[in-house]
């Protein structure tokens, strides 16, 4: 079962049948995030590494995944209300969180961009030859937008040797303004949702 939801209030269905679960995946989506490198990660820093970046909000739990990605720690900011209620609905132990930008991640080729767009978010993912370049999630979907970040991400050969793998609910939109900056390219229409997070039970 997956739910999409943007508060805690979607979530009092999902009461009578919580001890049926055996886990529960909780894919987040927000801007609020950022990619360390697990070399030099430490979890007893979460809070300080987004306190450092700015990106702790009021009433919000500072969370990380260290096991979808190789080489990374996604490291994000959530809402503390529906955090702490996913915890006493299914109980810690049962509750796995990641954030959606670390499927991009996994899933960026080299010398590729992949840009997954949805629900006002945006994950934008560069990768050279020599691994993953950056990573960024951005509050934004507009296409001339989302072209001046990448651009701004990578500053080596403005995409020159760079192949695009773009993700969207309509990419029709996008394709006239992304083909003027790669010559290889290649579009995917999805109704994907990322809107706040994705809750997925098993």
């Amino acid at each position: 079962m997956r739910v999409a939801l943007c508060d805690a209030s979607g979530l009092s269905g999902l009461a009578a049948s919580a001890a049926g679960y055996d886990a529960v995946y909780v894919g987040w989506a927000t801007d609020m995030v950022q990619v360390v490198p697990a070399a030099i990660f430490d979890a007893d820093y979460v809070v300080q590494y987004q306190t450092a970046a700015n990106m702790v909000a009021p009433n919000s739990a500072v969370l990380y995944n260290d096991t979808l990605c190789s080489g990374v720690v996604a490291v994000w900011s959530a809402p503390e209300e529906i955090y702490s209620y996913l915890a006493e609905l299914f109980g810690v132990e049962k509750v796995y969180h990641y954030h959606n930008i670390q499927a991009d991640i996994a899933s960026c080729y080299s010398e590729s961009v992949r840009v997954t767009v949805c629900e006002g978010m945006a994950n934008i993912v560069i990768c050279s030859v020599e691994g993953l370049q950056c990573a960024e999630a951005v509050a934004e979907t507009r296409a001339e937008n989302l072209l001046y970040y990448a651009t701004k991400l990578n500053s080596d050969d403005h995409f020159a040797r760079h192949s695009l793998w773009l993700t969207a609910a309509d990419c029709a939109h996008y394709v006239p303004l992304f083909d003027r900056s790669f010559t290889v390219a290649q579009y995917t229409d999805s109704e994907m949702f990322y809107h706040n997070f994705i809750l997925q039970c098993e």
